[in-house]
């Protein structure tokens, strides 16, 4: 699904555009140890993890050029904003959200622990698109 977002979007975009990603991504070191989330573990993720290359070789197999790549932000403000949106999705919908909002409600909680340890970072990626 990742690459097929990234080359319709590749598609759409004019020689020289800008994408700006945002990702959260797991540590190279915890997918040599868990390759594979269990989807009640993860719905968003449905059973994938993405870490950094795989994510940079689908831009640039679909004609992106990496400009930039950071983590940003730290990982106590990238949890904290995700518990913070969990805590916003709860005092707003206590009983139950739309599918999408309950999916990031049940995993919140498991993608904060994991930024805070250092398996999962928030990267910034700003990538060119090339003339085909």
């Amino acid at each position: 699904m990742y690459e097929t977002a990234t080359e319709a979007l590749s598609r759409r975009m004019r020689p020289g555009s800008l994408l700006v990603v945002s990702e959260t991504l797991y540590s190279e070191e915890l997918l040599a140890r868990e390759p594979r989330l269990p989807t009640d573990a993860d719905h968003l993720a449905l059973g994938h993890r993405k870490w950094l290359c795989c994510v940079i070789d689908v831009m640039r197999n679909s004609g992106f050029r990496i400009r930039d790549e950071r983590v940003l932000p730290c990982a106590e403000d990238a949890a904290r904003w995700v518990l913070e949106l969990k805590s916003n999705i709860d005092v707003h919908f206590p009983k139950e959200a739309s599918s999408p909002l309950e999916a990031i409600r049940r995993m919140a909680s498991d993608l904060a622990v994991a930024l805070l340890q250092r398996e999962a970072s928030v990267h910034s990626i700003v990538a060119e698109r090339v003339p085909a």
